[in-house]
């Protein structure tokens, strides 16, 4: 019997409320159980897919599979419901498809009837990415719309975040009754955090305390409330901070602030009107802390270094732009390598192999769109015929209820009977509405829109390169690249060069591009054939010639 793991998780802790999980597991452990599969291990739990710091459950789960795929001589199913479900990132996805190519590991979507393993072609690794693509999208679009929330609230005078110390974040009573308030900020309720916020500005706006000598005089003092701690870096970070003046900084802008404020005017004025250490900011240029050196013993960041020299002929300061290794280990250094200054357009002209490597004709791009609108549009399919399902169980719902009611109105049933009967109709009519809403909310015109764009953007790749302006060389760069390098350890800066990794699903065009045979045909699975069913059943395609317009252009 092969074995299985079974996986099952929501990103929301409101999803897993007497539904969700319960479900992912039940059909999980029914599609096992019809492919005679073996369940060695269930994962279920809530943690959302899309931040890498947030991410730790799902990580344990990675790790399993990876010791345990590596050491079965079979190659391990893995049971989702979806891919949404697996991950809404590349990072994670890129793990488990190097599993996958490797035949140590098969993933099976069993809500779209899905399996992909090693046999699949480029063309279905490209959906999948385009889905995880999509997915990222959304997990995006809710942290936009949440900054746009903050955003909103700061420009109502209150900081969005954590309050400073001597205050507290407050939610006021919803003026409705129903719901929840306005968050706001108020003083601490603590008299000693007050107290000591005010002691420290007066020490330093009226004695002209060090920080360490303020810290020292408050802890004799004993105003550090139990359970707070306070070092010199705190009451240099209090003394800084604006908040404690009436305003604020969010998303890169300075705020008004509606707080009362619990620290005299002349004194704050006083703080921040005094010679106070001037920390001093790097220059930044276009590429910077876009580049890492490759050096795995260093790996420390390219800093921008402006060189500004005068013409002799004119008198005129003209500045040219350089880049070079921080050396923050001091690898360089120890191996008597000297500093290398890498001019910036020479570093921009080091980036045009990407640009090559992912640029493909509009004929193949137009193939390309083809094969993944069609295999999405079977999942599409599958998708409206279960909200169908969904709408008519819903209605059934609705009749069962009514027909308690009848029951009750004439005696047929007591209050307590009809209504035990009721809860439980109308749980599961919220289980029929959750999965109507969730089979409505894949019916979107996303898949199309991102992967058109990708498309859009390697057809045009060479003309955007070409015409566009250093910062929109950069912006394209970001889209595309991952992981990128430069390596300066060769002798002349003539040979430096670049290293990088194409994002997801990228990596995977440059391979279709590359596949793609001269001679117009495909011969295998491996192969990507534009015009063949994705979802093949891993048969092997029978040779298939590319369109007309394609043949022997590749």
């Amino acid at each position: 019997m092969e074995q299985a793991v079974l996986f099952c998780r929501v990103s929301d802790i409101k999803q897993n409320d007497g539904y969700s999980l319960a479900a992912q597991e039940k059909h999980g452990i029914q599609y096992c159980t019809e492919k005679k599969f073996e369940i060695i291990e269930t994962y279920s739990f809530t943690e959302t897919a899309s931040k890498s710091s947030e991410r730790k459950k799902f990580s344990k789960v990675l790790d399993y599979l990876t010791k345990t795929a590596l050491k079965s001589k079979n190659a391990i199913h893995l049971i989702v419901e979806k891919p949404d479900r697996l991950s809404r990132n590349f990072a994670s996805k890129e793990q488990i498809q190097l599993l996958v190519v490797a035949g140590k590991l098969k993933v099976h979507y069993y809500k779209d009837k899905r399996i992909f393993d090693k046999d699949c072609s480029p063309a279905e690794i490209f959906t999948d990415d385009i889905q995880t693509a999509v997915s990222k999208y959304h997990s995006m679009n809710l942290s936009r719309e949440s900054k746009k929330g903050m955003i909103e609230k700061a420009s109502q005078g209150w900081l969005p975040g954590r309050a400073p110390y001597g205050y507290i974040n407050h939610r006021e009573a919803s003026l409705s009754g129903n719901g929840r308030g306005r968050s706001t900020i108020i003083p601490d309720p603590n008299p000693l955090m007050v107290k000591m916020i005010q002691r420290i500005y007066e020490l330093r706006a009226v004695e002209n305390m060090s920080m360490l000598n303020i810290l020292k005089k408050v802890r004799e003092e004993n105003l550090i409330p139990n359970g707070k701690t306070l070092s010199k870096t705190g009451v240099e970070g209090i003394l800084d901070n604006k908040f404690y003046g009436g305003s604020f900084d969010w998303d890169e802008k300075e705020y008004e602030g509606k707080h009362e404020l619990i620290v005299p005017r002349e004194h704050f004025r006083a703080v921040h009107s005094k010679n106070k250490k001037m920390y001093s900011r790097m220059p930044t240029g276009l590429l910077s802390g876009f580049l890492t050196c490759s050096e795995p013993l260093c790996g420390c960041h390219i800093l921008y270094d402006p060189k500004i020299k005068k013409l002799r002929t004119t008198g005129e300061e003209r500045t040219y732009h350089y880049y070079h290794c921080s050396d923050g280990k001091r690898y360089h250094r120890e191996n008597n390598e000297k500093q290398k200054n890498i001019a910036e357009d020479k570093l921009l002209e080091k980036f045009k192999a990407p640009v090559n490597e992912i640029s493909i004709s509009v004929e193949l791009a137009k193939a390309i769109s083809k094969a993944l609108k069609k295999a999405h549009e079977k999942t599409l399919q599958a998708h409206k015929r279960n909200i169908e399902g969904y709408k008519t169980a819903i209605k059934q719902t609705e009749q069962e209820e009514d027909k308690a009611y009848e029951l009750f109105s004439s005696s047929g049933i007591d209050e307590a009977t009809y209504k035990r009967q009721v809860k439980v109709i109308r749980t599961k009519k919220r289980k029929f509405e959750d999965l109507l809403e969730e089979g409505q909310a894949f019916i979107t015109t996303k898949f199309y829109e991102t992967s058109d764009r990708i498309l859009e953007l390697a057809n045009n790749a060479e003309s955007l390169w070409n015409q566009g302006t250093k910062e929109e060389k950069l912006n394209f760069l970001k889209d595309v690249l991952s992981n990128q390098k430069l390596n300066t350890s060769v002798n002349s800066l003539d040979e430096v060069s670049i290293e990088y990794d194409l994002k997801k699903p990228f990596k995977e065009l440059a391979k279709i591009k590359k596949a793609t045979p001269k001679s117009g045909f495909f011969t295998s699975s491996k192969e990507w054939c534009p015009d063949a069913d994705l979802n093949h059943g891993h048969t092997d395609f029978q040779s298939v010639a590319l369109p007309t317009e394609l043949s022997g252009r590749y």
